[in-house]
């Protein structure tokens, strides 16, 4: 059985990991609405193009998040 502060962990990681996917499919979203198309779609009206991502960590000189 795990103890509170392996359970606290656990459960960090699970909401970190949410919390990620969530902003993710938000700046997906903003992203293929500013653009005008869905990522790979032709359109007339496409603004312009993305050349792709990567996942990169949040962190600071202090502070990794």
């Amino acid at each position: 059985m795990p103890d509170a502060q392996e359970f606290r962990h656990y459960i960090r990681s699970l909401a970190v990991d949410a919390m990620r996917d969530v902003i993710e499919q938000v700046m997906i979203g903003e992203l293929e609405q500013f653009i005008g198309a869905k990522s790979g779609e032709i359109t007339p009206d496409r603004k312009g193009y993305c050349n792709g991502y990567y996942t990169r960590d949040a962190s600071n000189q202090h502070r990794a998040y």
